[in-house]
């Protein structure tokens, strides 16, 4: 067999890097042109779910006089706690200043006494068509920030339900146990080093508009679209809505131990009597617009 002076090459290179002749593409090592410093707002202590008193301030220091800060930006990652920093909830990246400088602001989580934030540096020119999503390529340097939490006595705010507000959260207790519901998902308060709302993951639905239980602690869950839900133990869902002819903005749940009520903006009143999987309608003859509450 006769190999032109292409494959002689290929076979050459192969022992050593592994030669592609479709692609002929070599990852190419990171080299460090930056490194990351922290200026100012390491070791602070603070309150849990507030703002730390002093910025958080790193600075981009480029390896020669030829590079520019701007070149680089950063990324920060919640390494213990689940807080998060002001300026990168929603662009996720900060550039760096002429002088190096990125200045942001930390809420401390309130899960953990002791935290931990670490910043990702990035070349820009390399990286900036990966902005968003996350990148994939690697950071050149990081470099991580710590602080310290602690719950107030008295009064202080609880952490997890992001915006509750009057019309789209509720709270429910069953079993010395505090639930709510908060656009359209399912939370359960747990004691960590604050009161910590931790979302229920496996509901069936994620536009829940009410729930409640009964004395056994059967949940029944309802809705925004897609009916009634119930459980008896928040892992295994059934659907129970035969009989509802119009499911759409629920606006009553009543659960007693013999029966269940809901009633519906466009649809009037139902009613579920216990084992039984058929809600009746109580109201054949209401206005689309008749609201019927508990």
């Amino acid at each position: 067999m006769r190999l032109n002076k292409f494959n002689l090459l290929c076979l050459l290179v192969l022992a050593l890097t592994g030669c592609d002749e479709e692609s002929n593409n070599v990852k190419p090592t990171v080299e460090k042109y930056a490194m990351l410093e922290i200026v100012d707002g390491n070791n602070q202590s603070g309150v849990t779910g507030q703002f730390l008193k002093d910025s958080i301030v790193i600075k981009v220091i480029p390896k020669n006089s030829s590079l520019k800060a701007e070149r680089f930006y950063v990324r920060a990652k919640m390494a213990k706690g689940n807080g998060y920093v002001a300026e990168l909830y929603y662009s996720q990246v900060a550039l760096a200043a002429s002088n190096g400088r990125i200045r942001t602001s930390w809420n401390l989580g309130c899960d953990e006494k002791d935290q931990l934030l670490t910043f990702y540096l990035y070349n820009f020119d390399s990286c900036m068509y990966n902005i968003l999503p996350a990148p994939i390529c690697t950071p050149i340097d990081s470099i991580s920030v710590k602080a310290t939490a602690s719950t107030p006595p008295g009064w202080n705010r609880s952490c997890g339900i992001v915006d509750p507000d009057y019309y789209f959260t509720n709270f429910r207790t069953h079993a010395g146990v505090v639930y709510a519901v908060n656009r359209g998902s399912l939370f359960k308060a747990v004691r960590k080093e604050t009161l910590w709302w931790e979302k229920i993951t496996n509901v069936p639905v994620n536009d829940v508009v009410d729930f409640d239980f009964n004395s056994t602690g059967k949940v029944f869950i309802v809705s925004d679209k897609q009916g009634v839900f119930t459980s008896n133990d928040m892992k295994t869902w059934n659907s129970v809505s035969s009989g509802l002819l119009d499911p759409r903005n629920p606006i009553g749940l009543l659960v007693e131990d013999s029966v269940v009520y809901v009633s519906y903006y466009f649809d009037g009143l139902y009613r579920l009597r216990s084992g039984s999987t058929f809600w009746k309608k109580l109201l054949v003859n209401g206005f689309y617009n008749d609201e019927y509450k508990f």
